[in-house]
């Protein structure tokens, strides 16, 4: 956070920002339902005042004590359009004789289709009946089986914050700041039929800072840190309804706490938009970090030297996980149609926890620098220098468990599934600590009963990963003035990315019991009354509250791990033009190394037949591992021109070439990218655009001063000046090329299970690209296939290029000045201004399409390549009124 002290004059601005549905454009009709209008209020107010501290007749802080203190309150009230594709009305009664054509609804008692396509009413699911509350009927006339649904959700959102700072000049060496600031944050985020997510969040902050003048070359500067965040994420239905008991739903591992009472997922294919809450959640964090910080500065000759030291200590405390509430994955592996494995609740794969996971971290990291700015002559400056970062393991106060690998990461167990592994290279379950293995109330089955390894010996030493002490990042920079109107600068240097908490919490989740089940394809094993394999338990006779979780899911954080790093190179010319205009041309590139991406360890082999019979250690499930494995680059060149403010006028015109390319763009979901490869045992297979390329982007912005009044040749008298002067208008241009959208299956071709990530094959001699895309078809659905069953697809990752963005801001203020240090500002922001419906990513799920005889999708069947949604960043149309006091 920056802030500005206080001065010996008082000083400050009120302020209201204001937007309302009444002022903007109408929302984009994605369907033949047009919202009328689109609900929206936005109220964005606060003050900021500073000065010297003053108390009439007792003390005048003036050139000693100053303040600063500032407040800002924000209001959401807003409306959202969602697209979705729901079940009919006729479908919920389980009459299927619509769809006969295209899908034949075959009793999986008797592998005979029902007649007419309707299943007898006695024979739908009690359960799936009741989900269905939670799952809204269609509402969009005549939009048959695809987006069908307008879902209208409000959206609200409250803050407040406030920052209070002091400075003391204690005397010519010596002055010294103190700042307080907290902030509250609510919101509820809504999504089908109280599915949604809320979030509360409580941040507070401290800081001391003092700046000593050692002498006229030496400079001190210490500084003292603390902040305290408090966060909740949690299911709309947290602490009021608990949907598992009022359902009545069995099977299920857990007794969800009310913190984590909500809808339980349910994902469905053949294109059906699912329902209930988000896996994720409820998440309770509460960290406290507290930093000290000394730098010096010493100038000597040619040389300007600074070094410092950082010490930071940080406690990470959670308690939450994924699927509290059990999530079940519903596809046609069944009937052979999505909707009516639903109604007769057959389930394809179930995934639930038995506990909420918790974590008690802390670590304290260290940090160290020394850097030169050297003026070698009078044109040429060097800088150089070097950081170094510890940031060790997370030490923990609660039991944890990490997942040693005898043979490394690059095993992964039999690529093929074909040959056991020796029990050489067999995983073992390690718990932090010495002594017997007590994982709490979670209790695998042990090897001698067919179960796993599992120890508590140390091995991974006391925190379970291993800490990385080579963090060394040298930095280089050289400024070259040739002449007085060029200038050349390059760089270089490396970046650490050091590890947050939230990843390492995944650890934590290993012994809240995660159990998946995939259902045998043949004999259709999983439903909505027994989600989970039955047969006795293999860890032996457990008393209640201990769980026996067979084959173990766990998230790991692989032993070895190295802090990834970013190496970053640039080189720039600028050339001024003129008097007051510049010219800039240049090149950035990155490569990145040891990036963290989740991998599935023990991913079963592509083929018939159960997920565990294909794995090289059955008795293992998956297991997902954070490995720093990725590598990326990016290659940008950039010109940008450059007008300072002259005669009322300035602009900056930027644009951008670039291209990224990685093995993957994030630890999590990001977008339309998946979280894991399609193929576990070939990362380097997933190369391909960054989720996040933009291949060009262009930006212009401009500010004009309307030449009219007070200091203006044009209508600067008093009567005119005070009507006609002091406008201005400015303009922000926004162009850029859309960014990539990684095509999948939407269903498990390769029958692998949890871990499917399935992408189709390229059709041969078949562009993606459409000359004239539309929302209705972005892409050329034809181009791609559904690959054979039991194979992973042949096209590449993140093929389809996405939407554009083309957005223009304006706005035009007024300042009226009433005296020398008071003036009023009158501002309308408009944003949008021209209205142009920028959208958002297109259905990227081959399986929403029917398919014809070569597994090709039949244009205008589904919602594959189809556009339901504006671009999250750019509404339509909006205006904002704003109005602020500065004295």
């Amino acid at each position: 956070m920056s802030t500005l002290s206080g001065t010996n004059q008082f000083h400050g601005a009120l302020f209201d920002f204001v937007r309302n549905n009444d002022f903007d454009a109408l929302p984009f009709a994605f369907t033949s339902v047009a919202p009328l209008s689109s609900p929206f209020k936005w109220n964005q107010y606060g003050y900021t005042v500073g000065g010297p501290v003053w108390i009439p007749k007792l003390f005048n802080g003036k050139n000693r004590l100053f303040f600063m203190s500032n407040y800002e309150g924000f209001k959401l009230r807003q409306q959202t359009q969602t697209v979705n594709t729901t079940f009919p009305a006729a479908f919920r009664t389980g009459d299927f004789s619509s769809v006969l054509a295209t899908h034949v609804i075959t009793d999986p008692t008797t592998s005979l289709p029902f007649p007419g396509n309707i299943i007898p009413s006695n024979r739908l699911d009690t359960i799936a009946k009741a989900f269905l509350q939670y799952y809204p009927a269609p509402n969009v006339p005549g939009a048959s089986l695809s987006n069908n649904y307008l879902a209208l959700d409000n959206i609200t959102g409250n803050k407040w914050q406030i920052t209070e700072r002091v400075d003391f000049v204690q005397n010519a060496k010596s002055s010294w700041f103190v700042r307080y600031s907290m902030q509250n944050e609510s919101g509820v985020m809504p999504a089908l039929a109280k599915n949604g997510m809320s979030l509360v969040t409580n941040t507070k902050q401290v800081a001391i800072n003092n700046t000593f003048l050692l002498s006229p070359t030496l400079l001190n500067e210490f500084r003292f840190g603390f902040l305290n965040f408090y966060n909740n994420f949690a299911p709309e239905l947290a602490n009021v309804t608990d949907v598992v008991k009022q359902l009545n739903l069995p099977g299920l591992l857990s007794d969800p706490a009310a913190p984590a009472w909500g809808v339980p997922n349910v994902g469905l294919g053949d294109g059906y938009s699912g329902f209930g809450n988000n896996t994720d959640g409820p998440y309770t964090t509460s960290d406290h970090i507290l930093q000290v910080v000394d730098s010096i500065s010493w100038t000597h000759g040619k040389h300007s030297i600074k070094f410092g030291a950082e010490i930071g200590r940080t406690d990470f405390n959670e308690t939450g996980n994924q699927y509290a509430r059990g999530a079940y994955s519903i596809t046609n592996q069944a009937t052979g149609y999505t909707p009516a494995d639903f109604m007769l609740g057959y389930v394809a794969s179930t995934t639930d926890a038995v506990a909420l996971a918790v974590a008690r971290f802390a670590l304290t990291n260290q940090f160290y620098y020394i850097q030169d700015s050297w003026k070698i002559r009078h044109n040429i400056t060097v800088n150089y220098g070097v950081r170094y970062e510890y940031v060790p393991s997370w030490s923990d106060r609660v039991p944890l468990v990490n997942t040693f690998f005898p043979a490394g990461y690059f095993l992964q167990g039999d690529p093929k599934g074909l040959n056991p592994q020796p029990v050489s290279t067999q995983p073992c379950i390690i718990e932090n600590g010495t002594g017997n293995f007590n994982s709490g109330n979670v209790v695998f089955p042990t090897v001698a009963q067919g179960g796993v390894c599992q120890a508590r010996d140390g091995r991974l030493g006391s925190n379970l990963v291993n800490s990385d002490h080579k963090d060394f990042a040298p930095r280089l920079g050289i400024a070259w003035s040739p002449t007085d109107k060029w200038t050349v600068r390059a760089g270089a240097g490396i970046f650490y990315t050091q590890d947050m908490g939230n990843p390492v919490f995944d650890m934590a989740r290993s012994l809240s019991g995660k159990l998946q089940n995939t259902a045998n394809i043949a004999t259709h094993n999983l439903s909505f009354e027994a989600p989970f394999f039955a047969g006795a338990s293999p860890c032996g006779a457990l008393a209640p509250p201990l769980v026996c979780v067979p084959t173990p899911t766990l998230v790991n954080t692989y032993y070895n791990r190295r802090t990834p790093y970013v190496e970053m190179y640039e080189l720039n010319v600028q050339r001024q033009l003129g008097k007051n205009t510049s010219l800039e041309i240049g090149y950035l590139g990155s490569q990145g190394h040891f990036l963290p991406r989740y991998v599935y360890f023990n991913a079963a082999a592509p083929g018939p037949g159960s997920q565990l019979s294909r794995e090289a250690w059955p008795n293992f499930n998956n297991t997902v591992e954070n490995i720093d494995i990725v590598n990326s680059n990016y290659n940008g060149l950039s010109a940008k021109l450059t007008r300072r403010m002259s005669s009322g006028f300035t602009y900056l015109l930027g644009y951008t070439y670039a291209k990224s390319i990685d093995d993957g763009s994030g630890l999590r979901t990001l977008g339309t990218d998946q979280i894991g490869a399609q193929n576990s045992y070939c990362i380097s297979c997933e190369r391909g655009q960054s989720i996040f390329d933009q291949r060009q982007r262009f930006v212009a912005s401009t500010l004009y001063q309307l030449p009219f009044g007070k200091g203006h040749t044009l209508m600067n008298g008093r009567v005119a000046s005070a009507i006609a002067g002091g406008w201005d208008i400015g303009v922000i241009w926004s162009m850029a090329t859309g960014s990539p959208v990684d095509i999948m299956d939407g269903q498990d071709r390769s029958n692998i299970g949890s871990s499917s990530m399935d992408r189709p094959n390229a059709v041969a001699g078949q562009s993606s690209q459409l000359s004239n895309p539309t929302p209705r078809e972005w892409f050329n659905v034809q181009a791609f296939a559904l690959q054979p069953q039991y194979t992973f697809g042949n096209l590449g990752r993140n093929t389809v290029i996405g939407p554009p963005l083309f957005s223009v801001d304006s706005s035009i203020k007024k300042d009226m000045r009433f005296t020398e240090r008071l003036k009023l500002q009158l501002r309308l922001d408009a944003f949008n201004t021209f209205n142009h419906p920028n959208f958002g990513s297109p259905g990227n799920g081959l399986s929403a399409d029917h398919l014809d005889a070569n597994s090709v999708p039949i244009p205008g069947s589904g919602g594959f390549g189809t556009i339901t949604s504006l671009n999250s960043n750019v509404s339509m149309r909006q205006l904002q009124v704003s109005l602020k006091l500065v004295f």
